[in-house]
């Protein structure tokens, strides 16, 4: 759930002065282990967001949210332009996945940067209660790294 914190507007520039809050919810936890299995069929850590996964239009407009959490990343291309539409779990996005490590329960941006993050972390089962922690351990025992 995104709430807005501050609504100003910066006297000087005109610009929005708004802190917005990303929680790791189950939504955006669900996201992810979609894209890692899309990942898992095509055996590339390579994969066109809208042609190569099936996501609902609420997952796939909040995706790009997985970044503040530093568990997906543009592909760019090898002078370090970014590839339209691609995407990439990064190494902390499969040690999560597997549950390997807990990921803090949200992150604060203002401007689109990280303004702040939580104190508290939780494990991919401990928000995904569906599943237990042996299944994301066998789920995504495989690595595929770019």
């Amino acid at each position: 759930m995104v709430k807005k914190t501050v609504d100003e507007k910066c006297p000087h520039c005109g610009a929005r002065m708004k802190i917005w809050k990303h929680n790791l919810s189950l939504g955006l936890v669900v996201t992810l282990r979609r894209f890692g299995q899309a990942v898992k069929e095509k055996g590339e850590n390579d994969i066109h967001l809208q042609k190569e996964t099936e996501m609902t239009k609420n997952q796939y407009n909040n995706f790009q949210k997985l970044r503040y959490f530093g568990l997906v990343h543009h592909v760019k291309n090898g002078e370090g332009v970014r590839k339209a539409g691609r995407w990439l779990i990064t190494r902390n996005g499969w040690d999560f996945l597997k549950g390997k490590i807990p990921m803090t329960e949200y992150m604060k941006t203002f401007r689109n940067r990280l303004y702040a993050k939580s104190r508290n972390n939780k494990f991919i089962f401990e928000i995904d209660t569906a599943y237990s922690q042996e299944y994301f351990q066998k789920e995504f025992d495989f690595d595929i790294y770019k």
